[in-house]
């Protein structure tokens, strides 16, 4: 009885041969490759394509974030979001008002 390795010698052999004797038998072939074709033209955008507006992104976007978002997700965007705003009332105000402590003191006396 053969053993596995023995066996597995004897059909990659079989194989190796079987592989050689059809690429010898195999005549040059003669077919030729398609015609290159030509890129069509970008048709013109019309009103009625209305896809790829800004507010139809914004409302597939603002859609498939409220349906496809987990809530914990959403409260930790909401977070974010009141840490920007108070970043920018922040910024209004050093913008307005100076950051200069003195300035406080000063007035308060």
């Amino acid at each position: 009885m053969p053993t596995k390795r023995a066996q597995a010698q004897a059909q990659s052999q079989a194989t190796a041969t079987v592989s050689s004797t059809t690429t010898s038998t195999r005549s040059p072939s003669t077919s030729t490759a398609p015609p290159p074709t030509t890129p069509s033209k970008p048709s013109k955008r019309t009103q009625a394509d209305s896809s790829n507006s800004p507010s139809a992104i914004l409302l597939n976007l603002f859609t498939a974030y409220d349906s496809q978002t987990p809530q914990r997700v959403k409260l930790i965007d909401s977070f974010l979001a009141f840490l920007v705003g108070v970043g920018v009332l922040q910024f209004v105000y050093c913008c307005l008002a100076g950051n200069y402590v003195s300035d406080a003191r000063a007035n308060a006396g």
